[in-house]
């Protein structure tokens, strides 16, 4: 069945060329893999066109944008269900739709629309887009902010010059790639090599005169606001370059982490032919483990077995969903890869491992005494704490009382600050005491403290054992509605 599969996966994209310049490919293994059936337009650019190609895909459609043009693409959607995305990535671009699979004809129809009617002959379309990647911003969203500096962006929108520039460069009919996940009868190719044949330069916009306010990105600085969070990261992973054992690596390193130190949030993709990045939100243990990680392979044979699981699920995904993973089949295409997945892989490839080679831009907190915005380069061995950091070692307590009614308490740093104390010593216990001022609140205290436990147990994964709860009477120098956390030792 492995082999077989392979054999497939070489064969799985079939491509023709038309005269208009453009190709069409088909993936015909995929069909019926899943419950919809996906379409993409796509091109190629340069990975220093990467930044501006992400912000040019915000002009193709977004159903907000106050014209007659959308209301129509708009109207036209929702009568096929149609959802639209988009990616963009070191290799290209593109335009992805899924419907229905008996809508897919009326999908690659309904992109065409999306293309050919672009509204790039205005400034006004190109004002409203500025508009929205500021609101994007709006307020303090520090994992993005590390991203874009991650990749060397200036985290500003391209001019409208660098826009159009970039549409009439890459763009061209020679350029375009027309896809579905899926096959296509001869009628139906016809169909869509006249259709595209029509394609023209972008129509002046649609838009009634009215001024669209510019806005200005939020003050708000990952440096500014660095007590006040847990560690971010933007990073990438260094992979293997063939398919299968690239995404083996990829579903090893994800389910060891999340099986010893799991991230708070995580979002993560292939990244060019040798990369896997990920934008993620960290408490303390979760970034020892990462920083102390240099060789992965199975320790057993119960988790080579897991990961050869993750690995089929994995595959099942891609081949079930390919619409909501871009940055593999699309990716691939763009740089002329072939995704050939096996069902199944050597075990010898679980038990030999990979060495782990990490580069990334990570924010700390000051609560961890390590600097912020820190570059890796390359973890060649653990990471080990200081002598000096372990004899200064104090370990986290705390009297809170809430600011106003209806206060929760920040568990989050509660959590991030025990990680770190447990990373140093890892049997350390605390217990979350409460105070009631009459008998008959006794039982209300308790029930918040277990409900707060539950929180930093599930939510933040501190081990059970770590947590305890307890209810005392309020002292007159004591708020009823105060929490103390103080540690017992081991």
């Amino acid at each position: 069945m492995g082999a077989a599969a392979c054999i497939v996966g070489l064969w799985l994209q079939v491509v023709e060329v038309w005269p208009s310049g453009m190709r069409l490919v088909t993936y015909p293994d995929l069909e019926r893999q899943g419950p919809m059936a996906g379409v993409f337009v796509a091109w190629p650019h340069p990975s220093e066109a990467w930044e501006t190609g992400e912000f040019f895909l915000r002009l193709f459609y977004n159903p907000s944008y106050p014209s007659d043009r959308t209301r129509r693409l708009r109207e036209w959607a929702d009568s096929l269900g149609l959802v639209f995305f988009t990616w963009s990535g070191p290799e290209g671009a593109a335009l992805i739709a899924e419907v229905p699979w008996s809508y897919k004809m009326q999908a690659l129809q309904w992109l065409y629309a999306v293309v050919g009617s672009l509204e790039l002959g205005d400034e006004r379309l190109y004002r409203w887009a500025v508009h929205r990647y500021y609101r994007q911003a709006e307020g303090l969203q520090l994992s993005r902010e590390i991203a874009l500096r991650r990749r060397g962006w200036k985290g500003k929108p391209p001019s409208y010059e660098a826009v159009k520039n970039y549409f009439y460069a890459y763009l061209r009919p020679e350029s375009l790639w027309v896809g579905v996940f899926g096959r296509l009868t001869l009628r139906e190719k016809a169909s869509l090599r006249r259709l595209w044949a029509l394609w023209r330069t972008p129509t002046s916009d649609s838009i009634s005169s009215e001024k669209i306010s510019q806005t200005t990105p939020s003050a708000d600085t990952v440096e500014e606001n660095l007590w006040a969070y847990p560690i971010y990261g933007s990073a990438w992973v260094e992979t293997p370059s063939s398919w299968p054992e690239r995404l083996a690596f990829v579903e090893a390193f994800l389910s060891r982490w999340q099986r010893e130190a799991p991230p708070l949030q995580f979002r993560g993709a292939f990244e060019g032919r040798e990369r896997y990045s990920f934008d993620v939100r960290l408490d303390g243990k979760s970034y020892q483990y990462l920083r102390r990680l240099t060789h992965l392979a199975a320790r057993d044979s119960a988790e080579a077995q897991a990961w050869q699981m993750a690995y089929l699920r994995r595959c099942l995904r891609l081949r079930g969903e390919p619409a909501r993973y871009p940055d593999v089949w699309i990716g691939a295409l763009l740089r002329g890869d072939s995704v050939a997945l096996p069902d199944t892989l050597p075990d010898t490839l679980w038990w030999r491992g990979w060495r782990v080679s990490l580069r990334g831009l990570w924010l700390v907190q000051e609560l961890y005494a390590l600097d912020t915005l820190e570059e890796e380069t390359e973890l060649e061995r653990p990471v080990a704490l200081s002598p000096d950091t372990i004899s200064h070692f104090s370990p986290f307590e705390t009297l809170w009382v809430p600011p106003r009614e209806g206060a929760e308490p920040p568990l989050e740093v509660w959590a991030a600050a025990m990680q770190h104390n447990l990373t140093i010593r890892p049997l350390l216990k605390w217990v979350l005491i409460g105070y009631y001022q009459h008998r008959r609140g006794q039982a209300s205290t308790l029930r918040r403290l277990h409900a707060w436990r539950r929180v930093l147990i599930q939510q933040y994964k501190l081990p059970p054992q770590a947590l305890q709860v307890q209810v005392r009477p309020a002292s007159p120098d004591i708020s009823p509605k105060a929490i103390r956390v103080i540690c017992v030792g081991s």
